[in-house]
């Protein structure tokens, strides 16, 4: 039980760890785009 949680938990850090990588990749190219505009 204390093993599913914590893979659980190693799984969402990571998830959300890569939306945040994603956010900050793509969030300077809407900012591009605006100014660009």
């Amino acid at each position: 039980m204390f093993l599913s949680s914590f893979t659980f938990a190693y799984k969402v850090k990571s998830l959300f760890l890569l939306f945040i990588l994603l956010h900050s990749m793509v969030h300077p190219l809407f900012i591009w785009n605006a100014l660009s505009a």
